[in-house]
């Protein structure tokens, strides 16, 4: 009788390179996914920060003539407490300037003073660059603008603050297509200009919003720019004595100093808590009053002049 054969079967070895692609694969897989994700949340991370395709083109003699004249006799007084609406205004227009309408950057608001009818937010807008997962431990660079304006009768159409967040938003545009080594950031203020000479709430918030002394490379404050001359950096050095602001400057006498930088105190404050504090002003020789201040109108070439010096100094500390 003839036997069948059986149906059980022999294991066969599978070869080594077949065991190790086996293991390898299924490795790959989950690695060259995890990088994937980390990599599509790093480039969203980073497009937070990266403008549209805003052209430096845009911004012209004219454009930025134009944004003086609307800040002096469109918009007029901004102050927080007899001039609010002025104030929501100039707010409404530093948003849509720089916001990702028009030039593309990320704007973020803060809360404005506490206990103060009608505050508006502290506007805060981060330049292309550094590194998003370390920017925290990096000392950043902040260029300080008032955006609100005195209110006594010396100061009706707000020009010198109107200069200096004129020449701020085209120099900011300027650099929209930049990108900087180290962190930098623009910080829109709308409490500068107080009744009672009292900075402590906004001394406050600043703190709040740049951190720690140790976390902040240099605050740049863009005072007035009004004036033909050529920029001037004044470094404020700190002082205890609240009544003394000291100034250490190169190109121009302490009666100019004292004359053309109004808003100082605030600035001498800001070096008594730690932080290296630097003014950027236009000069002038001319001794010229309040009054007279607020009545000029400087040429477009002068603003835009400045605006490309600020653009070179913040340029040179965070690259």
């Amino acid at each position: 009788m003839e036997t069948l054969p059986s149906n059980s079967t022999e294991k066969i070895a599978k070869p080594r390179w077949m065991k190790i692609i086996l293991v390898l694969v299924p490795a790959w897989l989950i690695v060259s996914g995890a990088f994937g994700l980390w990599l599509y949340f790093e480039r969203q991370n980073q497009e937070k920060f990266l403008p549209n395709s805003f052209s430096t083109s845009r911004v012209t003699e004219a454009s930025i003539a134009s944004d003086f004249r609307i800040l002096c006799n469109v918009i007029g007084p901004r102050h927080q407490l007899t001039a609010p609406d002025g104030l929501l205004r100039t707010a409404a227009m530093i948003d849509s300037a720089l916001g990702s309408a028009n030039t593309g950057f990320d704007v973020a608001k803060y809360e404005g003073l506490p206990d103060t009818a009608n505050a508006q937010p502290f506007l805060h807008i981060r330049l292309a660059g550094g590194n998003t997962s370390t920017d925290r431990e990096t000392p950043k660079t902040w260029v300080l603008i008032p955006y609100d304006a005195p209110h006594d009768s010396a100061s009706k159409r707000g020009a010198l603050s109107a200069s200096s967040l004129t020449v701020a938003l085209a120099s900011a545009q300027l650099m929209v297509q930049q990108t900087f080594k180290n962190p930098a950031h623009f910080l829109f203020i709308p409490s500068i200009h107080s009744d009672t000479k009292d900075f402590s709430p906004t001394l406050k918030r600043l703190q709040t919003i740049l951190g720690s002394a140790n976390s902040v490379r240099e605050l740049i404050y863009v005072g007035n720019m009004l004036h033909p001359g050529q920029i001037a950096r004044f470094t404020i050095k700190k002082s205890t004595d609240p009544q003394s602001i000291a100034v250490r400057k190169d190109e121009i006498d302490r009666t100019q100093v004292d004359q053309f930088s109004p808003h100082l105190e605030i600035c001498n404050s800001l070096s008594g808590l730690g932080y290296t504090v630097s003014v950027l002003e236009s000069q002038t020789d001319d001794k010229v009053t309040a009054e007279l201040l607020d009545q000029i109108n400087p040429p477009a070439k002068i603003l835009a002049t400045h605006a490309e010096s600020l653009r070179s100094y913040v340029e040179s500390i965070s690259k």
